[in-house]
């Protein structure tokens, strides 16, 4: 398979004509800050064995240093063909090699490594990019997994208790749970299972969410309050986690529970909050904001929600006509701004009559939904942690943390919305 349209850059790119050398759509990577300068994605490859055939004409500006294209497998990361040290800089460089094997990571990319690039000033150019790749046999790790899991589904049937059944089963035989995981959600993909896919890969928010809590809880409150809290727990990784979704529900109780012996309400939804900003700093603004740049900003945000709605559910009448409403897009109401939360699972939501079921299928918490279901409800307190995230571009917008609250919650038995609230600042009212 050879798509070359698929090569990108996760730093500022652009393609740009060099007419002077003859060259024209050349891809230009400006003094890339990341691990690689250019990417090209693997994950249709998953579990399988490939070999891949790529030439491409390379060249550095700024600094000279190495060039190397190679395979995002973490233990010895493979290079296709040969890495050229030292390569001058403002120079071509003819690339060309053949790789065999399996893209073992998370996401598999190939990628052009900025290993040992010192420079600040680095800029990457690429001409006539070529990729083959041929796809081979499934790895027999994904072929006994795929027949145990088709068992396993005829037996228990297709729900996620079928699949905490299963990773509780390979839990006890010291499976790696993280490569689990990742067959678990390839087998669902190739079912054409996305429900089942979508939750699921909650698993991958909920090890670095708790384990996210329980630092920011030292932070904020000490050592001390987070020994009453955390210590002496199995805190989980950051990695994918093998609980079951009512481990997960019962570590969350305790978890509220002990925090508000140790502290207060407010402490606990502050440092459930605070979750959000260890992954997304703020970013400072220097620009003075207006209430025009408010309504603008939510009007971008309301016309980017119905893009998206339309490209993933654009056939479908029923989501459509429920979820492309004033009902679910962010408003302004006077000093507030309201912003309320597509349901985790669309489809789900929109057929179900029951209650507590639509309740189930709004809430996207890996350590809250399924409490709806068990008759003992997570705190809406924990919906803190969904704040933080909701209100993150808002924050950012004016360059500080803004106030916010809960007013709808799905962990709440008369909500089938998750909606929140935030404060515009007195300065611009």
């Amino acid at each position: 398979m050879n798509k070359t349209n698929l090569l990108t850059s996760i730093s500022p790119f652009q393609i740009v004509d060099l007419p002077d050398e003859n060259r024209f759509g050349v891809l230009q990577i400006i003094n890339p800050t990341k691990w690689a300068a250019a990417t090209y994605p693997l994950g249709e490859y998953k579990f399988r064995e490939i070999t891949v055939r790529l030439s491409a004409d390379v060249k550095r500006v700024g600094a000279p240093g190495l060039l190397r294209w190679q395979i995002n497998n973490k233990d010895d990361y493979p290079s296709i063909g040969d890495e050229i040290l030292n390569a001058k800089a403002d120079t071509w460089y003819s690339m060309r090699g053949e790789w065999t094997g399996v893209a073992r990571d998370f996401e598999p990319e190939i990628h052009l490594s900025t290993w040992q690039n010192n420079s600040d000033i680095t800029t990457y150019y690429i001409d006539n990019f070529t990729i083959e790749i041929i796809p081979g046999e499934l790895t027999n790790v994904y072929k006994k997994a795929s027949a145990e899991l088709d068992a396993l589904i005829g037996k228990m049937g297709r729900t996620m208790e079928t699949l905490d059944h299963y990773i509780s089963t390979k839990r006890q035989e010291n499976a790696d749970i993280g490569e689990l995981i990742q067959l678990m959600l390839h087998y669902l993909n190739e079912i054409g299972d996305a429900d089942l896919s979508a939750e699921l890969d909650l698993h991958g928010f909920c090890a670095c969410r708790m384990s996210r809590l329980s630092n920011v809880t030292k932070e904020m409150y000490g050592d001390e309050v987070w020994g009453k809290i955390f210590g002496g727990l199995e805190i989980p990784t950051e990695t994918w986690t093998d609980w079951t979704q009512d481990e997960r529900k019962d570590f969350a109780l305790s978890i509220q529970k002990k925090f508000l012996s140790a502290a207060s309400l407010d402490d606990y939804k502050r440092a459930l909050e605070g979750v959000s900003s260890t992954w997304y700093p703020l970013e400072t603004s220097q620009k003075e904001v207006t209430l025009s740049d408010v309504d603008a900003f939510i009007k971008e945000r309301n016309e980017n929600y119905v893009k998206d709605l339309t490209a993933n559910h654009g056939s479908d009448d029923a989501i459509m006509a429920e979820f492309n409403t004033e009902k679910w897009k962010t408003r302004r109401e006077g000093s507030k701004i309201i912003i309320v939360n597509r349901p985790f699972q669309l489809n789900k939501y929109v057929s179900q009559t029951d209650d507590k079921m639509k309740r189930y299928y709004a809430c996207g918490c890996p350590w809250a939904r399924t409490s709806i279901l068990k008759g003992e409800t997570v705190s809406t307190a924990h919906c803190h942690c969904s704040l933080g995230y909701t209100k993150h571009d808002f924050d950012n917008l004016f360059g500080k943390r803004l106030n916010g609250r809960v007013l709808k919650s799905a962990l709440n038995e008369c909500d089938l919305q998750c909606v929140f609230e935030i404060d515009i600042p007195d300065s611009i009212m």
